[in-house]
């Protein structure tokens, strides 16, 4: 399904060869290109983000942007995997999926409140404004990009919710964490970053 009421904007992201960053205009026609390098910049697929770059990428994106926390160590992260992919496909210019590693980035995954991965939040304008925990489906994850969801109104902001349903945005917003049971690998913090802990079917748990 594609995006039809989104429209192109611009972004901000590094070149994957030069390292030189690059505003891109998502409206223009053709395959974006490095302005240093004249390398192709890849949108049709998840981009990989980290450290400053995904401050940049939130805060100056005219598109939504949708976040993949995850590990290379995931299970479900990996399960979920293609299903990322093909949106990405799908809704290039319209929407673009990043994935934000947790192990690299353990600053980031604590100030977002990262408990389980995959985690996936939905930027707009800068702000989270729907996020879900676990492996989900295909239409799981279209009804949250969806602007007309339940979870949010016509401005892309979610409706403010109080109790364990409610997670605080950095800038203090309440935004919805709809999440069930699903397949989901539990992080937790330490001193010395995240700890990655590997659930089995009967609660059990083992630490890494």
């Amino acid at each position: 399904m594609s995006d039809s009421t989104a429209t192109s904007g611009n972004v901000t992201l590094r070149c994957p060869f030069c390292l030189t960053l690059n505003r891109l205009d998502l409206g223009a026609e053709g395959q974006p290109v490095c302005g240093k390098c004249r390398k192709p910049i890849l949108l049709d697929r998840p981009v990989r983000v980290e450290g400053e770059d995904f401050e940049t990428l939130i805060s100056d994106a005219e598109i939504p942007v949708l976040v993949d926390f995850y590990a290379d160590w995931c299970g479900p992260c990996k399960v979920m995997a293609p299903i990322l992919d093909d949106i990405a496909r799908e809704r290039t210019g319209k929407l673009l999926v990043a994935k934000l590693d947790t192990d690299r980035s353990p600053d980031i995954a604590r100030r977002f409140g990262i408990q389980g991965i995959p985690t996936l939040i939905l930027f707009r304008a800068g702000e989270p404004v729907a996020r879900q925990t676990g492996a989900l489906p295909r239409p799981a994850i279209e009804e949250m990009l969806s602007p007309t969801s339940s979870a949010a109104d016509s401005a892309g902001a979610l409706f403010a919710l109080d109790g364990p349903a409610a997670t605080r945005s950095p800038s203090g917003a309440a935004i919805r964490d709809v999440s069930a049971f699903r397949p989901t690998a539990a992080i937790t913090a330490s001193t010395t970053g995240l700890v990655r802990t590997s659930w089995s079917n009967n609660g059990s748990s083992r630490s890494h």
